[in-house]
């Protein structure tokens, strides 16, 4: 069933607003592949899957100013979810000064595996854009969280963006993150204690069972947190988006083969699909956003 287009009030452009949920929750299929017991679009938030992962996909400009998005993640025992998107997030200003919102929820079993990796979100002239991220593993779940932001575009002042993550492992917090950056930002964040006048940041989580392989010490511009036994942050900074990912490649995780269970392929391009990879969904659906004056 094809999407609604999101509902928009306009009153004049101060008043529009867009509300919208989407869940994914995934799970072994006993065949060697993943069966997506639940995956339900809202848009502009849309969640397509193909064989070898799930894509967001953007049902309509944006994040907007005074947009309220929300992401559920589920992935139970057994199961490898890999997330994409199929383009780069823009993130663009309110007439009426508003912020717009991202909650995304994550909560990964023991013996799950949740590899995140969407294109960048990039920040516009005026836009004020909210990130807020609670990651919860239980037992020998396996993750790789990655994320790059964009300060501006071509010669563009950058908006504010304000990043929140927490994770937790059985309960107990591993990490809790926050920083702002952009106009707007508590001074200094564009210094050389901060981001040193770079324009694209690139970070990684990465939460592995075994032992990490070793690494090349880290370059210019790489900043690498071993906050726990099994547990990595890597943060790249630079001013072109490929060089920064192709950083993050090279100084980020540890070696996906040393999970004690089985991991796509987080330090590359996915592989073909074949017969062994195999991902189902036995219902779908989709709804209109909720437009709020």
């Amino acid at each position: 069933m094809g999407a609604h287009p999101p509902r928009r009030v306009v009153q004049g452009l101060a008043d529009r607003r867009v509300k919208a949920d989407a869940e994914i929750r995934a799970e072994p299929d006993g065949r060697g592949g993943v069966r997506l017991a639940v995956l339900r679009s809202q848009a502009p938030l849309l969640l397509r899957r193909t064989p070898d992962a799930v894509f967001l996909v953007g049902g309509a400009a944006g994040p907007l100013g005074g947009d309220d998005l929300r992401l559920h993640i589920q992935v139970c025992s057994g199961a490898v979810l890999q997330m994409r998107s199929v383009a780069a997030s823009l993130a663009q200003p309110d007439p009426a000064g508003r912020p717009s919102d991202m909650s995304i929820e994550v909560d990964v079993a023991a013996g799950g595996a949740l590899d995140w990796a969407p294109e960048p979100l990039v920040l516009t002239t005026g836009a004020h854009h909210r990130v807020h991220t609670s990651i919860n593993l239980h037992g020998d779940a396996a993750l790789r969280w990655r994320d790059v932001t964009v300060l501006g575009r071509h010669d563009e002042q950058s908006g504010l963006v304000e990043q929140n993550v927490t994770l937790t492992q059985d309960g107990a917090e591993l990490l809790c993150q926050q920083h702002a950056w952009g106009q707007g930002a508590p001074e200094g964040w564009s210094g050389p204690a901060v981001l040193a006048g770079a324009r694209v940041v690139a970070s990684e989580i990465a939460v592995r069972q075994g032992p990490a392989s070793p690494r090349p010490p880290a370059a210019s511009g790489v900043c690498v947190l071993q906050f726990a036994p099994d547990c990595q942050l890597t943060t790249c900074l630079g001013s072109q988006v490929p060089a920064v990912v192709r950083l993050l490649d090279a100084s980020g995780t540890c070696d996906a083969g040393s999970a004690k269970h089985p991991s796509p392929a987080w330090l590359g391009e996915s592989p073909p699909a074949t017969g062994n990879q195999r991902t189902t969904v036995p219902q779908r659906g989709e709804q209109p956003a909720t437009a709020v004056p």
